[in-house]
């Protein structure tokens, strides 16, 4: 009966994560969409709140659209393969799937973060967005936290 669920339990796991990267890719092509949409409608100039930019046109905005799919991808092959992930410690053999799952999480749950940030798929506030930079590190914080509590218990 325990290995039954152990396989359902992965089922769902890959279920989720795939659940995740379709949200995410969502949202990339939902940004892309959106400011198609309203690009030619927008100023050849934007107005910059805090001085000059390196980037003046309304052409700075696709920026968003191509880091968000960068880093994306970065994100998904570097969750791919495991073997290139560095730990800055030496994990005890019984504990490697623990900190690997978790690390596994971590990256999955920074490329959906990372795209929230840079592409949300509602127009928000200036202070909720420059808040909303901090989000992808108190994920990282979170998912360090959780790794070295694993590493701790024995």
């Amino acid at each position: 009966m325990n290995r039954q669920k152990s396989v359902i339990r992965k089922q769902m796991r890959t279920l989720r994560f795939i659940m995740w990267d379709v949200l995410g890719i969502a949202l990339i092509v939902w940004g892309a969409v959106r400011l198609g949409a309203v690009y030619d409608s927008l100023p050849d100039i934007l107005p910059r709140a805090h001085g000059y930019s390196a980037i003046e046109g309304k052409e700075r905005l696709w920026l968003n659209v191509i880091l968000a799919a960068v880093i994306y991808v970065l994100l998904t092959a570097a969750e791919c393969f495991p073997q290139i992930w560095n730990l800055p410690f030496q994990p005890q053999p019984e504990q490697e799937d623990k900190i690997y799952e978790a690390l596994h999480r971590l990256l999955h749950a920074e490329k959906f973060t990372a795209v929230l940030v840079l592409l949300p798929p509602v127009p928000l506030p200036e202070t909720v967005a420059a808040a909303g930079v901090l989000l992808p590190f108190a994920v990282l914080g979170y998912y360090m936290r959780k790794i070295y509590r694993i590493k701790k218990s024995k």
